[in-house]
């Protein structure tokens, strides 16, 4: 199904320096990058909005994210356009307690598409509540990657299960989740130059 890109947005979620030569290395994290780099330059083609989330942690101990640091900004590879709305969020969602609502809704979009990290965190949290707000939600299944999950009585869980999982949950209720080719073809078939 053709999307219309004048109503639809790229989430591109937390791709951040942490997440590459920081304290939280995604392991699949360049793949998914280059998945990441070809939905922003489709989108940007047919002008679908692009936004950048970035997470801020308030907390230094954690030593993550903390503003000013290399680890808070973007991948360098993303190079944001002074029209790209950007966001910095303070939870995993990326509509808590941020504009991203109020500017989704003022410039008429009604569908999201999950992209960056985790998987599992932000990027699930955030696709909830779009769908809890009733947009429609695309979840981009190779733009997005996360790392192995651990817990001291539950035990560890490798990345890529971590990953599955969570697009087998978005796709049995919150989301289509699909691969980033077959958003480039439905926002290429719109007809939008």
């Amino acid at each position: 199904m053709a999307l219309d890109p004048k109503k639809t947005a790229l989430i591109v979620i937390d791709v951040q320096n942490d997440y590459f030569d920081g304290k939280w290395p995604i392991p699949d994290g360049n793949a998914a990058l280059d998945n990441i780099e070809a939905a922003i330059e489709a989108s940007q083609q047919t002008g679908a909005k692009v936004i950048y989330v970035q997470h801020e942690v308030l907390n230094p101990e954690r030593g993550i994210f903390i503003r000013g640091t290399n680890g808070f900004e973007l991948h360098p590879r993303l190079k944001p356009r002074p029209e790209d709305h950007r966001i910095v969020k303070y939870y995993p969602g990326s509509f808590s307690k941020t504009d991203l609502e109020e500017t989704l809704r003022k410039d008429g979009i009604e569908t999201l598409v999950i992209s960056g990290y985790m998987t599992h965190m932000c990027c699930d949290t955030t696709a909830r509540e779009g769908f809890h707000r009733d947009f429609r939600v695309l979840f981009l299944n190779d733009a997005t990657a996360t790392r192995d999950g651990a817990h001291p009585t539950l035990g560890k869980i490798a990345h890529g299960e971590l990953h599955r999982s969570t697009l087998i949950t978005q796709a049995s209720m919150f989301a289509e989740v699909l691969p980033t080719q077959d958003l480039v073809e439905r926002l290429s078939s719109s007809g939008a130059a």
